[in-house]
């Protein structure tokens, strides 16, 4: 059964609990047949093999360095890339002078200079939760705590506000002291999960922040009413008008729809219609229309029914598709497309396996959407591939190949049909007695592989390339790509690309 957890007021007001199914489904995706070079495999889906052209760096464009917060003129510091927006803003981690260790940031190239540090609790009017002392939030800097030493940009939204996890740093990477908050231009706002008790010491503790759009934050939270479960929750920016609904004030802070039973909840995506998908973890993907209330468990493959732990379903993105946006994830172990009432598997390049990463909204009306993610082949490797789905309903897999080594990863793909991701060059990189195949940001665009370099050798350095390797991690629909160059022991750099499309 699904539930969609009680609407709490920012300020602290009761709760209120909604029901309301809006049609499940379980697929219906043929048999899988196999796949490899060329036929069909999963839903009736043919199978294309990698045949595009590798384009060398510098051919979309330059690499541009995004700098960092120190700003003293040595270029060593580390900045990541990890949000991209529409707006071409970048937000990410840095290093801070004076600062956290590495600190929330956003980059915007109009302003001077770029890059501003967005704060961390316990700074920039977060000063009421500054540290965990055993699993608790506090606020007196005298008692023996965890204090705040981190914080992550992870999302921008379309007019520039930023979401942003302050972190202790202690269990890393799977950090469990983490808290959530929002920056809105001006200041910061912490994200709490439950504001229902007078007492601070006894609200929820753990949030984080996992996407954001014009009217809404989702994040996850701990959630006292339910035993401390890690549950999915809406934050509004703006009033959200609901017909037939009560709306969503500016501030409300709201249940996103869950499994019943389901111990940790996470948010995954939400559209510009505010339709959001949540992970209901080892268990399926809940599609939430937070303006109708209208909620679908998504359910699994029908060929995957009845196999023992394999039938699992994870979302990975939904559109912007009028009516019902569509969902892309993966079902036990294929990739899938959900067109807001039946399921089809994508298919896989011949190894048996997919998982999907994003999908689009195309441009071109002659495709209704656009899947795209990796996929064993026969030879046991891992490919990218673009699933498209056209106007009569029939779906091709293509393998979009590498830039000469046996690997490639898709992450994210625009609605151009520009795809972004990274893939293993066929070159080795030998540091301290280890050799590492070399991988290289990349993007995919009309049959041709263009690879996206790395940053130059731009400081001096004693020893080898800082920078081996690089990734590309979003693209927006100005077709500017961002990523990071990083080196063997994952000290990255962050850079931009506009790329200028043949």
């Amino acid at each position: 059964m699904i539930y969609r957890p009680g609407l709490i007021k920012y300020l602290g007001i009761s709760f209120a609990v909604v029901f309301f199914l809006f049609g499940c489904s379980s697929g219906g995706g043929d048999t899988d047949a196999g796949g490899g070079g060329g036929g069909t495999t999963g839903s009736g889906s043919t199978v294309i093999p990698a045949q595009g052209t590798v384009a060398p760096p510098g051919t979309l464009g330059p690499l541009v360095d995004i700098g960092d917060l120190v700003n003293d003129g040595e270029n060593w510091y580390e900045t990541r890339v990890m949000g991209l927006g529409e707006n071409d803003n970048v937000v990410g981690q840095t290093t801070v002078a004076g600062g956290p260790v590495k600190g929330a940031y956003l980059w915007d190239e109009n302003n001077v200079p770029p890059m501003t540090f967005l704060g961390i609790h316990g700074q920039g009017g977060l000063a009421g939760v500054i540290a965990y002392n055993n699993g608790e939030l506090v606020a007196d800097p005298t008692k023996e705590v965890n204090p705040f030493r981190y914080s992550e940009a992870v999302a921008v939204g379309p007019n520039g506000e930023v979401i942003c996890n302050s972190t202790t740093g202690t269990d890393w990477p799977d950090e469990k002291e983490k808290r959530a908050f929002y920056w809105n231009g001006v200041t910061q706002i912490d994200l709490p999960p439950d504001e229902s008790d007078a007492d601070p010491a006894k609200w929820g503790q753990f949030s984080e922040a996992f996407d954001i759009n014009s009217d809404i934050i989702t994040f996850s939270a701990e959630y006292l009413e339910k035993g401390g479960d890690i549950l999915a929750f809406g934050y509004a920016i703006n009033n959200v008008s609901r017909p037939a609904f009560p709306d969503y004030a500016a501030g409300d802070i709201f249940g996103l729809a869950q499994i019943i039973g389901a111990g940790i909840v996470e948010p995954v995506d939400i559209n510009n219609n505010n339709e959001a998908i949540t992970n209901s973890v080892d268990t399926t993907v809940v599609f939430d229309d937070l303006i109708s209330a209208g909620i679908a468990d998504l359910g699994a493959l029908a060929e995957l029914t009845g196999l023992a732990g394999g039938q699992a379903t994870v979302g990975a993105a939904i559109n912007d598709h009028p009516g019902t946006g569509y969902v892309a994830g993966t079902t036990g172990n294929k990739a899938f497309f959900w067109n807001g009432g039946s399921m089809v598997s994508c298919g896989d390049l011949g190894g048996g396996t997919s998982e999907a990463t994003d999908l689009n909204d195309p441009i071109n009306p002659n495709i209704k959407a656009q899947v795209v993610g990796n996929s064993t082949t026969a030879s046991g490797d891992t490919h990218a591939f673009v699933w498209q789905l056209n106007a009569s309903g029939h779906g091709v897999m293509t393998d979009l190949g590498t830039l000469g080594g046996a690997n490639s990863w898709a992450v994210d793909i625009n609605n151009n049909g520009l795809i972004v991701g990274r893939a293993e060059t066929g070159a080795t990189y030998t540091e301290g007695g280890l050799t590492y195949n070399v991988v290289h940001a990349c993007a995919w665009y009309n049959n041709v592989i263009y690879d996206l370099g790395i940053h130059s050798n731009f400081y001096a350095y004693d020893l080898a390339n800082p920078f081996p390797f690089s990734e590309a991690i979003a693209v927006n629909e100005n077709n500017r790509i961002a990523g990071n160059s990083y080196s063997p022991n994952e000290h990255y750099r962050g850079f931009v690309l506009d790329a200028v499309l043949p």
